[in-house]
């Protein structure tokens, strides 16, 4: 469904991917995060 939904506008040129990484310790290295989510009271607690 993803595929189908945002490939062809990615590839047109029509939608653009981004990400942002914002943990100081990691730079740029996304594999060096060390932030967690954990699921509590109906919603997600980051630590």
């Amino acid at each position: 469904e993803q595929k189908a939904r945002f490939l062809p506008g990615l590839a047109s040129g029509a939608l653009r991917g981004a990400i942002s990484v914002t943990e100081p310790s990691a730079g740029s290295d996304v594999a060096g995060i060390t932030t967690r989510a954990v699921k509590a009271d109906g919603g997600y607690v980051l630590n």
